[in-house]
This record gives C-alpha cells, sequence and structure tokens, in this order.
C-alpha cells in the first residue's frame, strides 16, 4: 500500500523505512506490522474483517496495537477479546523548513532525571532508558533551564515538561520547536499523539506549528479477561 509520510501515517513510513519492523501481513489496502525496536504493532486497514482475521493469526497476550483507521478500531472496541487503553489525535511537521526557536537543547544528565523525577512523577525506567539512549533532553533559554523534552526513536515528540514558574510565557511552544529541529536533523518525520480532550496540549501543538491529520488513532490491547 501507498503510504503518507506526513499524515496519519507518519508512524509507519518511520518504522518502514528507518528502523527495524517486520511487516506481518500486506494487502493493496491494508498493513500491519511489528516495530521490532520498540515492540509495538501498527494496524492501518479501514476493514474490520480483515482486520481481526490478522490480529487473531498473529494474537499474542502482550500485543500492544496502534490502529489507524477509524472504522476498524471502532469496531474493535466492541468485539470480544479486545479492548481500547487510548484514543488520541496525531499531529505531524509536514513542512520542509525548519522551524526557528530560541531554546537551546542539551543531553539530560542523571541529575536532570532525578529532577524530572520529583517534579512530575513520569516513570523513571522510561526516563533512564530515554537518557541512555540519547533522546532525552534538557531545554535552556539564555542559559536558564526551563524544562525537559524528550523523541521517540521514529520521531515522535515524547513529552513535555516546563517547570511551573517558567510557564506562560510561550517557552512550552517554543521547547517543542527545538525538539521537532533536532528530529528533522535526525531525518524524521516528528510527530506526536494528543488526547483531545486535552485543550492546553491541543494548544500547544496549534503554537508549535504542528498541523492534525484528520480522524484519531487508537491504542488496542487484549481483553484476556
Amino acid at each position: 500500500m501507498k503510504l503518507t509520510p506526513c499524515g496519519l501515517q507518519a508512524p509507519l513510513f518511520a518504522a518502514m523505512t528507518q528502523g527495524h519492523c517486520r511487516i506481518l501481513e500486506e494487502s493493496e489496502g491494508g498493513l500491519f506490522l511489528k516495530d521490532l525496536d520498540a515492540g509495538i504493532y501498527m494496524l492501518d486497514v479501514a476493514d474490520p474483517w480483515v482486520a481481526r482475521c490478522w490480529l487473531k493469526r498473529h494474537h499474542c497476550p502482550e500485543m500492544k496495537v496502534m490502529v489507524f483507521q477509524e472504522s476498524c478500531w471502532r469496531s474493535l472496541r466492541w468485539s470480544p477479546g479486545w479492548r481500547m487503553t487510548d484514543c488520541a489525535l496525531q499531529v505531524v511537521w509536514s513542512r520542509e523548513c525548519c522551524p526557528d526557536t530560541e531554546i537551546e537543547l542539551m543531553p539530560a544528565t542523571l541529575t536532570d532525571v532525578q529532577i524530572l523525577l520529583e517534579e512530575s512523577g513520569l516513570p523513571e525506567e522510561e526516563l533512564l532508558r530515554m537518557m541512555e539512549t540519547g533522546r532525552l533532553y534538557a531545554g535552556y533559554l539564555r542559559g536558564r533551564c526551563i524544562g525537559y523534552g524528550g523523541s521517540g526513536s521514529r520521531g515522535s515528540v515524547e513529552f513535555l515538561y516546563v517547570f511551573a514558574n517558567c510557564r506562560k510565557h510561550g517557552w512550552g511552544s517554543q521547547l517543542e520547536r527545538a525538539l521537532i529541529a533536532r528530529i528533522l536533523a535526525q531525518g524524521l518525520i516528528p510527530y506526536g499523539h494528543v488526547s483531545a480532550g486535552d485543550r492546553a496540549a491541543l494548544g500547544l501543538q496549534r503554537r508549535a506549528g504542528m498541523d492534525f491529520c484528520p480522524g484519531y488513532i487508537a491504542w488496542m490491547e487484549p481483553d484476556e479477561q
């Protein structure tokens, strides 16, 4: 199937062109693969019957599936054996130019991880993994650390954290723009997932210059109950 790298299929495109993936099923209008680096599955097919056949054929209890087609995940949501764990809008940087920003990114250290653990409550294992792989950054504005951000191995903006006393200045969108520039420099397409009900996060994405993809993506997991 033909992929749209700067749209809803940005994660699929990245997995197939930038990383180690295994295509499990493919048809003229659908694709099912596993990202071997991230350990997640990606399903892009409109026909729910085909989706259920593919998922049954490759079923394993621990699988986490990113489902792109809304017609598909809405059907799976009510199918026995599956449950939806999250639903989100996808944003993507579709411009050819690199964004301007005043923020300078520096690789995060163990001290930064400790600060983040105390300030934000983010999972320690995930923060350490991102730091060790060079994907966790401290953002500096004129020599002052104003927050942190991370990027996924496929180009996703993983999270943004701005210190409470540094908010309300527009620095969050500046920090994200710095992450976007870093991801672009790595030859990847920046994208992210945002809860539809998080108005603050949606506004930040608009200010950062991200484009909103039509429709929603959903995360599905086997329901063994």
